[in-house]
């Protein structure tokens, strides 16, 4: 008979083991969360969650992962678990800022601040502030980023996890590489001696850079693959990627093009199955640079439209008004992390009502909003669309058959992939949601009902061909959609009853299709 010890040791080696062999950590992570459910053990379940999103997130599946700790952080929050609250406050929001989605990371870490506090966990707090820290080295404004990273570093002390101190050295680092204060930098690095091997290959990789831009070609190549080498080993895609878009950088700096265009290629390959814009974004530019060196003009021209429209949606994160809103968070969160006392004392009132007006409007299995979420967050984007809003009505072909062959804990699994997939298919202001039970619900901003159905059918493609044997051997799993555009004498109501007459007529002219359906007119009554 399974006991809880058993459980315990299979997490433990798939954390142990996450960042070196993510595949047989996620493995041990997804067989300690079915022995969990079949005894009712509830930690070891948590911990088999997020264990096993952390492994998908370091294989570059970020938007697999959110859902995962989402569940974790959910069940948590109700069994008042607060050190793996911290712990998935903490996934989510590293998983949104490795996409971009800083509003969502902020939000995240400053609710990890308050948890990390009242349950007196310094490690996670430590976390937090390392990745406020992150947010405004990505916003360009790298003196707050190393204020908050030396505090950090200043706030860590015997007894805490060693390897918080060598991250908070290799963000010091980093932002002196971006001063170009690059002797300080290397000082700072030297102090990292007890870093896990997924820091060692973030240690390789700034050292490699520094060692760039100081001219050091031959000590440049040779940490950078060193950086490599590790993150091939431990299948860290974001890593890699980001390594081969240096050695790319460094072959063009040595003139050689031919080498630069080949370790560019591989990773803007590599980087394509991640969906993060800012690696995106230096990848295509420097291809751009590449073929505008060999007079390749043609393709200069296509990679750097492509850098363009990522800078496009980049701009959609960091926009001047966006961040300003955001240092007007972060100077908050720094007022209320001097306060200390004064937070503690608040702490578990706010974060029982943030719980609260979650759990009202975000669905527990998917992490997604839920019917009456996509209803509130709906009102103010409808009441401001001046450009084209779109809906999708989404249904799970023969879901009821999913369930009866495979049990509901499969079903389950399968919704979540879903919606996982559905929200990485979409950009970050459009709303997803799951309206019930196997139907999901997705109105796309400023998107005509035409380029509505284009990204209804990318969504049916994605669910189509994602490997559903993951799960379990044999299955399969697509989906039907309803289109129809939205308009300003309508409301909600009326754009999704449309949308799901659209749906139904998928599903009675055969399923796994899109039907499209012209603007709407017309107002419904909610029910």
């Amino acid at each position: 008979m399974t006991v809880p010890e058993e459980i315990d040791s299979l997490n433990q080696r798939a954390h142990t083991l996450y960042r070196e062999k993510s595949a047989e950590a996620q493995a041990l992570a997804e067989e300690a969360c079915a022995l969990s459910v079949r005894i009712g053990y509830r930690q070891g379940y948590l911990h088999g969650l997020i264990n096993h999103g952390r492994a998908l997130t370091l294989q570059g599946g970020y938007q697999e992962a959110i859902p995962l700790f989402a569940h974790a952080l959910s069940l948590a929050e109700e069994s008042k678990l607060s050190a793996i609250v911290a712990d998935a406050l903490q996934e989510i929001a590293r998983a949104h800022f490795a996409v971009a989605e800083y509003d969502e990371a902020l939000q995240y870490w400053s609710r990890c601040l308050d948890v990390s506090h009242s349950a007196q966990a310094h490690d996670a707090w430590l976390r937090a502030l390392i990745g406020l820290g992150q947010i405004y080295n990505a916003h360009g404004d790298f003196t707050s980023a190393l204020a908050h990273h030396r505090w950090a570093l200043n706030s860590w002390k015997e007894g805490d996890d060693p390897t918080l101190y060598v991250a908070a050295a290799i963000n010091v680092g980093v932002d002196l590489y971006q001063q170009q204060r690059l002797d300080e930098a290397l000082e700072i690095l030297a102090q990292t001696r007890s870093a896990n091997s997924e820091q060692k290959a973030e240690i390789h990789s700034i050292l490699g850079l520094i060692h760039l831009a100081k001219g050091c070609m031959a000590q440049a190549e040779q940490e950078l693959r060193a950086a490599l080498d590790i993150n091939r080993a431990q299948g860290n895609a974001l890593g890699y990627a980001t390594n081969l878009l240096s050695l790319g950088r460094l072959a063009m700096a040595r003139g050689e093009y031919d080498a630069a265009q080949s370790l560019l290629e591989k990773a803007l390959e590599k980087a394509n199955t991640m969906g993060t814009p800012h690696l995106l974004l230096q990848i295509e530019l420097a291809l751009a640079e590449s073929h505008e060196a060999r007079s390749e003009w043609q393709q200069a021209l296509c990679h750097f439209k492509r850098y363009h429209e990522q800078q496009l949606l980049l701009s959609r994160h960091t926009s001047p008004h966006r961040i300003q809103a955001m240092e007007m968070q972060l100077e908050v969160e720094k007022a209320r992390m001097e306060n200390a006392q004064l937070r503690r004392k608040h702490a578990s009132e706010r974060q029982e009502r943030r719980r609260v007006e979650r759990m009202a409007s975000e669905d527990t299995l998917t992490g997604l909003l839920n019917r009456r979420g996509m209803e509130l967050s709906a009102d103010s984007l409808l009441a401001l669309a001046n450009d084209p809003v779109c809906a999708l009505m989404i249904d799970v072909d023969h879901f009821k058959a999913t369930n009866d062959t495979w049990g509901h804990e499969i079903g389950d699994k399968v919704l979540r992939q879903i919606g996982a997939l559905l929200k990485s298919g979409c950009r970050q202001g459009d709303l997803v949601a799951r309206w019930g039970g196997e139907e999901f619900a997705v109105l796309l901003q400023n998107r005509d009902g035409a380029q509505g159905a284009e990204v209804a059918e990318r969504l049916r493609r994605l669910v189509q061909e994602w490997t559903w044997e993951r799960i379990a051997p044999g299955l399969a799993a697509t989906i039907s959609v309803g289109v129809a555009q939205y308009h300003v004498d309508s409301d909600l109501a009326g754009v999704i009853q449309c949308a799901d007459e659209k749906l139904y007529e998928a599903k009675r002219t055969g399923r796994n299709k899109v039907v499209f359906r012209e603007a709407v007119h017309h107002r419904v009554a909610m029910s």
